[in-house]
């Protein structure tokens, strides 16, 4: 049996080396160009493109700085140490992300108008993710966070001489600015909690009484000032809350006026003293026109708030 023949091109030395010195400069042009390339992308200063992308934000909203920034090649950009801050609210940072990926729309961006944006990042032991996109007229914000465990959360503590407040967070809320003008701008949101719940919390000095919940819904909307809650829906083993109300925001926070009508109700096999407590608040409860006997009025300040 004959084998086929394969013909095989003749090469000789004179060929391979006749365009050697346009070959090695051509050569020598690309290696350049490669390590140009290479040098670029590790030496850019990342630090500088996201402060350009967070000077989109306004200061009277929130500062946002980061300690370190780097590009990571099917993520975006990786940035470490991100904090959110309100001068006027609190010293601790109203938020703390160890690391997150940024993922700006580039093509705004080199032009000088950043359109759009994608984050995600770790929270407290859960993740958080948000889109934002921006044009001349509309921004529209979407932030979701998921599993955030409250226990991590030191600003929390803020409010309380000791104890803490434990359970898992999660919701969104989508944002939607017109222009500069804040006031012009509206929102709304999803809050739940599972397994939340307090211990050992210490208020002006008086012990509170120690409560927990299974499931916890707030549905909410904000416009003109004013958080507009629409339900709130929570049940323990103990007592179920229910209600809605609206709170009028005020600078500072803490002086934001409360309006909430709250629907209390102990279980059959409460604890005494959650039944003694919610009988003390009825009683201290003003006497209502009309409604039910469980039902409490909550006015005055987040800072003061009062029973009427």
């Amino acid at each position: 049996m004959q084998m086929p023949s394969i013909r095989l091109p003749s090469l000789s030395a004179g060929n391979l080396f006749e365009d050697f010195p346009t070959r090695r400069v051509g050569l020598y042009a690309l290696y350049t160009i490669v390590l140009f390339l290479i040098f670029l992308v590790i030496n850019f200063p990342y630090r500088v493109l996201v402060t350009r992308i967070l000077n989109n934000i306004d200061p009277e909203i929130a500062q946002v700085d980061i300690h370190d920034a780097r590009l990571s090649p099917w993520r975006g950009l990786d940035l470490r140490g991100v904090t959110v801050r309100r001068a006027d609210w609190s010293r601790l940072p109203i938020v703390e992300i160890p690391r997150g990926y940024l993922w700006p729309g580039l093509g705004g961006l080199m032009s000088g108008n950043l359109s759009k944006a994608d984050f995600r990042g770790d929270l407290y032991g859960g993740g958080v993710k948000a889109r934002w996109v921006g044009g001349e007229d509309v921004q529209r914000t979407i932030l979701q966070v998921e599993d955030v465990q409250l226990a991590r959360y030191p600003l929390l503590g803020e409010f309380f001489a000791e104890g803490q407040i434990f359970g898992l967070l999660s919701g969104f809320v989508e944002v939607e600015g017109r222009g500069d003008d804040l006031s012009a701008g509206r929102a709304n949101g999803e809050i739940y909690l599972d397994r939340a719940g307090s211990e050992g919390l210490v208020y002006g000095g008086l012990k509170l009484l120690d409560l927990s919940f299974e499931e916890t819904k707030v549905l909410f909307a904000v416009q003109n000032g004013r958080i507009e809650i629409e339900e709130i829906a929570s049940s323990g083993p103990d007592v179920t809350i229910t209600g809605n109300g609206q709170i009028s925001l005020r600078q500072p926070l803490e002086n934001s006026v409360l309006d909430l009508k709250l629907q209390i109700d102990a279980a059959a096999d409460a604890r005494d003293e959650v039944k003694g407590l919610i009988t003390l608040l009825r009683a201290q409860a003003p006497a209502k026109r009309g409604g039910s006997e469980s039902s409490i009025n909550v006015a005055g300040t987040l800072r003061a708030p009062r029973l009427r």
